[in-house]
């Protein structure tokens, strides 16, 4: 093994040692939790996502989704899942609960 390789392995052992432990199971919970923002993103009409200040590339998958085909946008909600994981989903998230109350609206 070269010196390069051997320091990419030592930094990357120190990192995974800092983070603490997540399952598959959790990590899997997590992703469909994103997915599931990411899916009702995607049906809001334009003036909601307005009110939710998203980042303008995130909001631009969402409006291509909006205006495509179902077939077609199916493959693109899963482009505004993968945007969204980049982003601060949680942040997003809590906007949108905060709409959904304020509106009286209450979605499971």
């Amino acid at each position: 093994m070269s010196k390069r390789k051997k320091q990419y392995d030592d930094e990357d052992e120190q990192s995974a040692a800092d983070q603490p432990y997540v399952s598959r199971s959790e990590r899997t919970r997590a992703s469909k939790a994103v997915n599931k923002i990411g899916l009702r993103l995607a049906e809001f009409p334009p003036h909601i996502l307005d009110k939710l200040d998203l980042p303008e590339e995130l909001r631009e998958a969402i409006d291509l989704c909006q205006s495509l085909n179902i077939k077609s946008s199916r493959r693109q909600q899963r482009v505004v899942c993968q945007l969204l994981r980049d982003e601060d989903h949680e942040t997003i998230a809590s906007r949108i609960q905060a709409l959904n109350i304020s509106r009286g609206v209450h979605k499971s």
